[in-house]
């Protein structure tokens, strides 16, 4: 088995060239200043549009924002912008050059969501400020250390019309590689989780780990498990979906038995495969015998 990991809300993926998000947000309009709900799509590219329906945006969206062009994230009351009543809290705001571009999510998770998607994208200093300021706050959003990171192999297809609020997709055409059973014992068995959450082990471990490919099956794409000989990284064949406040070490623990009941059931198989043959092979061997007997 090899595992493909998802964290929801979607804000930080073990490959993030294939990152793209979208999802409703409501945003302050440039010359009238009234608020209009939007949907949002940030492509692979760092590029950030929007429009009134997923279907719009695709054929000619309203706006557009360059991320890598950004020079300061806002969160929260830092906006400094009079909202209206209706307003939920987890606001935020991009600054690229002389406009700002007002935002506010539907919920705390996917304020975080966008925030760390966003953050990808986001020049090195930019993404450090925001960095520090998410970590003087009680959230579970994780921004990269790094922007090093491959360029996609695939160019993401075309966004499906959707009417759920944020979502992530990976339909680039590529196929997503995985971590294997052995590299999870590997990792179990090597770092001290305890309580740690998803959240934090993402920031402490694998964050640091990976600073330099910023994706954990790229740093572990040639390397064997000395016990197996076999790859640590193949291409994914389980899809695990778990939250940032889980604890990592029972998520992992109960991947490792699915893992171990899967092969269990698969030997029980192939031994319930091999029993019929088994018990004609003493008829055949009879039959052949009463052949020859004629034969003589």
């Amino acid at each position: 088995f090899f595992f493909f990991f998802f964290v929801h809300p979607p804000a930080f993926f073990l490959t993030p060239s294939w990152l793209a998000m979208r999802g409703w947000l409501t945003k302050r309009g440039q010359v009238h200043k009234s608020w209009k709900r939007r949907w949002f799509v940030l492509e692979a590219g760092g590029r950030l549009v929007y429009g009134e329906t997923a279907e719009t945006v695709e054929r000619a969206p309203r706006g557009e924002v360059s991320v890598p062009s950004v020079t300061q994230v806002l969160v929260g009351k830092q906006c400094g912008c009079r909202f209206p009543p209706e307003a939920t809290p987890w606001s935020f705001a991009l600054v690229a050059g002389s406009r700002t571009l007002y935002l506010w999510a539907d919920t705390q998770a996917e304020q975080e969501a966008w925030l760390a998607a966003v953050a990808h994208f986001l020049p090195e200093n930019v993404r450090a400020a925001l960095r520090k300021d998410l970590n003087s706050r009680e959230t579970s959003a994780v921004v990269p250390s790094s922007t090093a990171r491959k360029p996609p192999a695939v160019a993401p297809k075309p966004l499906a019309a959707s009417t759920s609020k944020t979502q992530t997709t990976l339909d680039t055409g590529a196929k997503p590689l995985g971590v294997s059973v052995g590299f999870l014992l590997q990792f179990l068995t090597k770092h001290a989780l305890g309580e740690s959450s998803t959240a934090e082990v993402c920031r402490t471990i694998v964050l640091p780990a990976t600073d330099a490919t910023h994706s954990l099956v790229d740093t572990l794409q040639h390397q064997i498990d000395p016990k197996t000989g076999k790859p640590f990284v193949g291409e994914a064949n389980v899809f695990v979906s778990h939250a940032w406040a889980c604890k990592f070490a029972d998520m992992l623990a109960t991947v490792l038995a699915f893992a171990e009941e899967e092969q269990q059931k698969r030997r029980s198989q192939e031994e319930h495969q091999q029993e019929p043959q088994q018990e004609h092979q003493p008829q055949q061997q009879q039959q052949l015998q009463q052949q020859q007997h004629q034969q003589q």
